[in-house]
């Protein structure tokens, strides 16, 4: 699944090369928050969290977050989190 969201990622990013429009983009990738308790059991589940999709544990709470802005560079090898 993560490919997949990879490549179409890729594939908005080119379009918007394509367009002339790419240094005036905020790109902003966000997803939900997790499975549910049944569909995460049947998987392989890394369990570093408690919780799943609907309960206030770090696993129904926590989502992935990430914005391009073309205006903004970090240093390469910076990394900014929330988590310890």
């Amino acid at each position: 699944m993560l490919t997949y969201v990879d490549e179409q990622i890729g594939r908005i990013l080119d379009r918007l090369v394509d367009l002339g429009i790419a240094e005036n983009t905020i790109i902003i990738v966000t997803s939900d928050n997790g499975g549910y308790q049944l569909a995460v059991q049947r998987a392989d589940r890394d369990v570093l969290i408690r919780g799943y999709k609907t309960q206030l544990w770090e696993g129904g709470i926590r989502v992935p977050f990430i914005v391009s802005d073309p205006r903004y560079q970090s240093k390469s090898g910076n990394v900014y989190s929330l988590q310890n």
